[in-house]
């Protein structure tokens, strides 16, 4: 299909669906969902399928890191290094450096990582996340470079008066703690948190090492917001090397260390022009420096991989600003904008072939965008969204972005929807320019997203039912051939998604979402790496009175990995249950869970087992 012919297609639809919207019923608002800051409101009742999961429920689930929250979300496969490696995101079979990642708006990707540019869910602590918001598909047309298969925004938490700790401790080496105070005087609010994170043991294959501290200041008062926020993660990762086999396969037994630090600050200002307009202005750093030593991976079937030393520094600073109105007419709402960044990224690295082979490189990017969205609203029942961005980058060339979508409401609690949208990635920095296998005549990755859906009221169940197809045009993948990074013709997943929540009973609330997709390259046999074609989820939650206990079951089909010590290889299918227990009272909460009930000992990655049979006991004291 043409890209004119989707926006026919769009066009259509709306026409076909006008003579349904004629004097519908009163409908109640529904609730709205702030998407970062470069996008207009996103609603219940939205063109898209969008994810949202609040602090509250975060606590209810009783997890121990990011990685283990997002494996219940459809749409979603999380893949770990082992028991406590860096961990990827996959938004509906695309590659983990096709997802955009931001904190509190702000992205986090890093494109001088070998990986291509993905960003590690693991880094980012529990106790810092106010909401979770997780958007699948292609949206470069609101979010621009990167957003090539989805995106993944973590709000944090603001300033929140007294003293709130956290301490959970468990077995295989987890112990994990946290502070937060804040204090609120008047329109300003002022907080601040510190946490650490140790997970795993030598024996589990790794060892994981995580400090986080966070501050804000923020004043909120008639027509005007501000809020300055700053973070920093520090971590020690100690395992086998990505591809090595693992614990159990690896040959060379020693160890790959990581030493990472991240900083971000970001400054946000938002005033109200009279009772229409808001003006929107922010500005952020991030700032992500690691070194790696990452010892040969001894030859196999697979090849072999040499010794290597490395040290990485990656800066991006971003300036945007937007204007936003309401009470348009059809009761429209508009946002336009610009955004400009410049990033900078140094690596250097020294291969041993045996001979010390020094792989150094250093790149600048700037990026400008201008870009507009609006939704419309002309019958009760009809919502209309349209954007379009556009991005010049230097070096990279100039690139427009659109989107558009519907959602019409067919009767009281019945919605159909349909979007389309594209989504484009410029190369990293590592495939552009790295002295061995970079290639500066890469071109941008790119994707064209489809989505039909069907949501659903049925009196205490809310139903979300979503059939997707994207393209992929010039993946950048590494040529053994020619020994350098190129880009492939493509590839094409298609599947369908569905997400349930039921409270058959005041008391008893059930969770369930099944994914099926199937991604295949273009004219090729080879398998894409680690895209389970099934994955399903089922979560039972008991309330009564200050006591919940939850069960959660996640089951992943067969895909494939690879692995040095034994070429491509098929991974089994696999399901683990977690199960907590938790008390709550004024003020104090106490709990126990259960990792991986059954202690079956299952693989994301050839030898990395995940971790086995786990139990946890956490307190949190907070006014």
């Amino acid at each position: 299909m043409s890209r004119g012919s989707s926006w026919v297609m769009l066009g259509l639809l709306l026409a076909e669906t006008c003579a349904f919207a004629q004097s519908p019923p009163p409908r109640e608002p529904e609730p709205i969902v702030v998407f970062a800051d470069r996008a207009l409101p996103l609603r219940a009742d939205g063109t898209q399928a969008v994810t949202v999961i609040e602090r509250a429920e975060i606590a209810k689930r009783a997890v121990s890191s990011l990685p283990q929250l997002l494996r219940e979300v459809a749409g979603v496969h999380v893949d770990r290094l082992g028991a406590a490696g860096p961990s990827n995101v996959y938004v509906r079979g695309a590659e983990p450096n096709h997802t955009l990642v931001l904190v509190d708006g702000v992205r986090v990707n890093d494109p001088t990582d070998v990986r291509g540019g993905s960003a590690d869910l693991a880094a980012i602590a529990l106790h810092e996340i106010e909401r979770i918001e997780l958007l699948r598909g292609a949206s470069s047309a609101q979010f621009g470079a990167d957003a090539i298969g989805g995106v993944v925004n973590i709000v944090t938490r603001r300033g929140e008066p007294g003293v709130r700790l956290h301490a959970s401790a468990g077995g295989h080496g987890y112990r994990d703690g946290s502070v937060r105070g804040g204090i609120a005087p008047g329109s300003l609010a002022f907080g601040a948190g510190a946490s650490r994170l140790d997970e795993g043991e030598r024996a589990q294959g790794g060892e994981s090492r995580r400090e986080f501290m966070n501050a804000s200041v923020s004043h909120a008062g008639p027509g005007r917001e501000l809020r300055l926020h700053a973070r920093e993660a520090r971590s020690r990762l100690l395992g086998f090397s990505e591809s090595s086999g693992g614990v159990r396969l690896a040959a060379n037994r020693e160890l790959e260390a990581r030493d990472g630090r991240d900083r971000l600050a970001s400054f946000a200002w938002r005033e109200a022009i009279g009772a229409r307009w808001r003006l929107s202005i922010t500005a952020n750093v991030t700032d992500r420096e690691e070194a790696r030593e990452t010892p040969a991976v001894f030859p196999g079937p697979g090849g072999a991989v040499p010794q290597a030393l490395s040290q990485s520094d990656f800066r991006r600073t971003g300036l945007s600003a937007q204007l936003s109105a309401g009470a348009l007419p059809l009761q429209g709402l508009a946002m336009v904008g610009v955004e400009g960044a410049r990033e900078e990224g140094l690596r250097e690295s020294i291969l041993f072939l045996p001979d010390p082979l020094p792989t150094s490189f250093e790149l600048q990017r700037d990026t400008r965008a201008a870009f507009v969205q609006l939704e419309l609203n002309p019958f009760a029942r009809l919502r209309l969204l349209l954007a379009s961005r556009r991005d010049d980058i230097d070096p990279g060339g100039k690139r427009t972005s659109n989107s558009g979508g519907i959602c019409l409401q067919v009767a009281e609690g019945h919605a159909l929807r349909a979007h389309a949208s594209e989504g484009f990635k410029p190369p990293s920095f590592f495939g552009l320019a790295d002295p061995l296998v970079g290639n500066a005549a890469l071109r941008p990755e790119s994707s064209r997203a489809r989505e039909l859906g069907y949501d659903a009221v049925l009196g205490a169940a809310k139903l979300q039912l979503t059939a997707f197809d994207t393209r992929y045009r010039d993946l950048v993948d590494f040529d053994p051939e020619t020994f350098r990074m190129v880009n492939r013709a493509g590839a094409r997943v298609r599947g369908a998604e569905a997400q349930l929540a039921w409270r058959p009973i005041p008391s008893i609330g059930i969770e369930a979402a099944y994914t099926a997709a199937h991604a295949r390259l273009d004219a090729s046999d080879a398998h894409l790496r680690n895209r389970p074609r099934h994955r399903g989820s089922l979560a039972v939650l008991h309330e009564r009175g200050r006591w919940s206990a939850r069960l959660a079951a996640v089951h992943v089909g067969r895909s494939f990995d690879f692995s040095v010590p034994t070429g491509e290889v098929q991974v089994s299918s696999r399901a683990t249950a977690d199960l907590s227990l938790r008390w709550k009272g004024e003020g104090f909460a106490a709990g126990v869970a259960l990792d991986n009930v059954t202690g079956r000992r299952y693989e994301s990655f050839v030898g990395f087992p995940d971790v086995g049979r786990r139990a946890r006991i956490f307190v949190e004291l907070a006014p």
